[in-house]
């Protein structure tokens, strides 16, 4: 049975609706399937390619009413986001070879050894100063107002408890909608960065005015809500 959700109406629909449409403009600002021999590259991509798919789980998991599932799947989508940035700006080449070709079984568990944390990814780039803001600011408010509630939600954890008993607020799910949004918007600026025309980056520079409502309000650099 799923906890209810507080005064639910048209409005979180249309949200919903309209970020389904930024999904798509955003994959048509990217454009044609990515070519690279680029060892780094070609990780950066399927990593991006990831979080797309996780961005899609949450709207879908969010438009069904599964909203602590969809608050699990956006920590995943977080983490896809950021170990793209981070194999981007930052992996040593052992890390980029970790990620790259067949697993064996006994792989799975050798090749993860020595990855630094989702905690070590980030301060690694904030400390980098190499990150462009607009693709560091969403990991960096994704930190500081969502990854407690996020994690309690993939632990099972009292927040996600209590939610679940006592309904979620409309504002609660607009505010993982936006992060979300910010998270995929983040991603299309780094394909971008792979391989994108100067083109690319002028249409993805109008995204945030065409698409504010699906996108979180920043104030000293994070999310407002």
């Amino acid at each position: 049975m799923k906890g209810p959700m507080k005064s639910q109406n048209i409005t979180l629909n249309q949200l919903l609706e309209r970020s389904a449409e930024l999904a798509c403009r955003l994959a048509l600002i990217i454009g044609q399937e990515f070519q690279s021999s680029n060892s780094r590259s070609k990780v950066v991509h399927d990593l991006c390619v990831l979080a797309e798919e996780h961005s899609k789980s949450v709207r879908l998991l969010l438009g069904s009413e599964n909203f602590n599932s969809a608050t699990a799947q956006l920590r995943i989508h977080y983490e896809a986001v950021l170990r793209s940035v981070w194999i981007h700006f930052s992996a040593p080449k052992s890390a980029v070879k970790k990620l790259m070709g067949a697993l064996s079984q006994e792989d799975l568990a050798r090749r993860a050894d020595n990855l630094p944390t989702a905690k070590e990814m980030l301060d690694q780039l904030e400390a980098s100063g190499k990150v462009p803001c607009l693709i560091l600011r969403p990991l960096l408010c994704f930190r500081a107002e969502m990854l407690k509630e996020s994690n309690a939600a993939v632990h099972s954890g009292p927040h996600a408890i209590y939610l679940h008993r006592s309904g979620y607020p409309e504002p609660l799910l607009v505010q993982r909608i936006q992060a979300s949004n910010d998270l995929l918007v983040a991603t299309a600026r780094l394909q971008v960065a792979l391989s994108g025309s100067r083109a690319q980056r002028e249409e993805l520079a109008l995204i945030g005015v065409e698409f504010a409502s699906c996108l979180p309000a920043v104030q000293n650099g994070c999310m407002r809500v």
